[in-house]
């Protein structure tokens, strides 16, 4: 008995070791991964991918048989589960439709140039009556030489610089009107200029009145009977004590209604005509080869005429009635009303005992222009 029982204590022993190997393990498959579907580019987003199925389950192992006093069989190894299968990866969306540009605007059109404003008509002049008015002048742009150091000065309505002339040729045509009674010439010249390299040459030589006239549009008619004016003048030789006319206004036709501003008995003199009143500037005396900047204001309807050289006013020809303010520099001692002709047109040049002159950078409007 005691023999036995260690025989039977192995027995034992085994067979417990062989219960437990005959219990085949639960062989769990491993579940699918689930495929998401990756998102598509822009546009519509791609459906998500379907989920895997999870894979089955491994079937449990036989159960061994325990064998008499003998190691039983081992049972079977459970199989391992099916692997499940990936999702499906989502399809892409489609890409979204690219928005159409804007239409361009179409630019605006530019406006039209305004017209010219008409003329006035001039009233007919009653019986010892006054001239009527004049209309007002059409807006428009000044007219004026290209070129030269001065150009057309800021309020100038007319100007040349006469740059764009032909030097031996008469000025332009369009804005001058030569005035001649006489063999005396004008010219575009080269010699002397004041700003730029050419000006207006008169040469009165033995001839009564050698002029150049600016009439008509853009200047005249006056729209409030005033009319100032600027010129550059340089003198070849000395006029002594002759009396002559180097600026006139007033009537278009010459010696009917003007007042001119020259020379006589060595100075500056402004005069009017007819009668030939007068009155002299003791004080401006001018050099000749040197340029001298003279400006004026006639007014029809003040009755006034002013000057100034060198834009300092020269009170001596400051005209109101024609009584000078020094009774030894004027020819007249009784007042004259209503004496301003209608003024019409404007000439520079050479009138009286011929003599020569140039002229440059004239410019003309309705208020003072200075000598910029």
């Amino acid at each position: 008995m005691n023999s036995l029982c260690p025989s039977l204590l192995a027995v034992a022993s085994v067979c417990a070791l062989l219960s437990a190997c005959a219990g085949g393990s639960s062989g769990t498959g491993a579940a699918g991964t689930s495929g998401a579907g990756t998102t598509g580019s822009a546009g519509t987003s791609g459906s998500a991918g379907i989920s895997g199925s999870a894979g089955t389950s491994g079937s449990a192992g036989a159960t061994g048989t325990a064998g008499s006093n003998a190691t039983g069989t081992a049972g079977t190894t459970g199989s391992a589960g099916t692997t499940g299968n990936a999702g499906t990866t989502g399809s892409a969306g489609s890409a979204g439709t690219t928005g159409t540009a804007g239409t361009t605007g179409v630019a605006g059109t530019s406006g039209t140039t305004g017209t010219a404003g008409r003329g006035g008509t001039t009233g007919s002049a009653g019986s010892g009556g006054r001239g009527g008015t004049t209309g007002t002048a059409g807006t428009g742009g000044t007219v004026g030489g290209t070129g030269g150091s001065s150009g057309c000065p800021s309020g100038a309505v007319f100007c040349d610089d006469f740059e764009a002339g032909t030097v031996g040729q008469a000025p332009n045509a369009t804005r001058w009107t030569l005035s001649l009674n006489g063999n005396g010439t004008v010219q575009i010249d080269s010699a002397q200029a004041h700003g730029g390299t050419k000006s207006m040459h008169v040469n009165g030589m033995s001839a009564f009145h050698t002029m150049a006239m600016a009439k008509g549009s853009p200047l005249f008619p006056l729209p409030a009977g005033v009319l100032y004016g600027r010129a550059w003048l340089r003198l070849a030789a000395d006029p002594g004590m002759n009396h002559l006319t180097w600026i006139e206004a007033g009537s278009v036709t010459n010696d009917q209604a003007e007042t001119r501003i020259g020379y006589n008995l060595g100075y500056m003199d402004i005069n009017r005509f007819p009668g030939d009143t007068e009155q002299r500037a003791p004080s401006a005396k001018l050099q000749p080869g040197m340029w001298y900047c003279v400006e004026f204001m006639f007014d029809s309807m003040a009755d006034e005429a002013r000057v100034w050289l060198s834009g300092t006013e020269i009170t001596d020809l400051h005209v109101t009635n024609w009584i000078a303010p020094n009774p030894q520099n004027g020819n007249n001692t009784t007042a004259i009303p209503n004496w301003a002709p209608d003024y019409q047109a404007v000439r520079f040049g050479w009138e009286l005992n011929g003599g020569s002159i140039w002229y440059d950078d004239i410019a003309l409007g309705y208020s003072r222009i200075n000598c910029q």
